[in-house]
Order: C-alpha cells, then structure tokens, then sequence
C-alpha cells in the first residue's frame, strides 16, 4: 500500500506541529525562560495561561467538586453545577461520564 494522498486543505490540518504557533510552543517548552537560570529562554506569548490562582482553585475543586457534582443534599447526578450550559441543552449521555 503506497502513500495516503491528501489535499491541500486536509494536510494543514493533519499537520497541526508545522505551523508557527505550534513550533513558537515546541521552543517555549524546550528552552523555557527564567530569569536566573535561563535568562536567554524563550518567553511564550502565544498562549494566555494564568497560573497565579492554580492555589485558590485547586483549594475550591477540593472542598467544592462534589457538591457542585452530586449536590448538597445527595441529590441525584448533575452537572449544572460546574457546567456553564444547561441541562437541557444536548445529550445528558455525553455530558455525565
């Protein structure tokens, strides 16, 4: 069996790793920045990620996830707790696993 030809349009997307934002990340993660010990590093700005409040949150998912999951009453199985749509918005099967 030969190769798999492809178009244009689908080889962009089959090969998401060939595109700057993408090899931008690969260099932010192989030679990070820090301002003592690699003060040469690359800086990612590609991607907004904040990670000053992964404490607080970390904090509220341990005394939260549950009531927010099962609710405070043992009630039955819900995801509106933690979800930002509604319940009765698509299938309850791909929302609850």
């Amino acid at each position: 069996m030969g190769r798999v030809r492809m178009s244009s349009r689908a080889s962009c997307i089959a090969k998401p790793n060939d595109s700057p934002y993408y090899i931008g990340l690969d260099r932010a993660s192989e030679d990070p920045y820090d301002r003592v010990d690699n003060p040469d590093g690359v800086i990612q700005l590609g991607l907004s990620e904040n990670r000053l409040c992964l404490d607080l949150i970390e904090k509220w998912v341990s005394e939260n996830l549950m009531e927010s999951m099962v609710g405070t009453d043992g009630g039955d199985l819900s995801i509106s707790g933690i979800a930002a749509y509604q319940p009765f918005d698509g299938m309850t099967e791909l929302k609850v696993v």
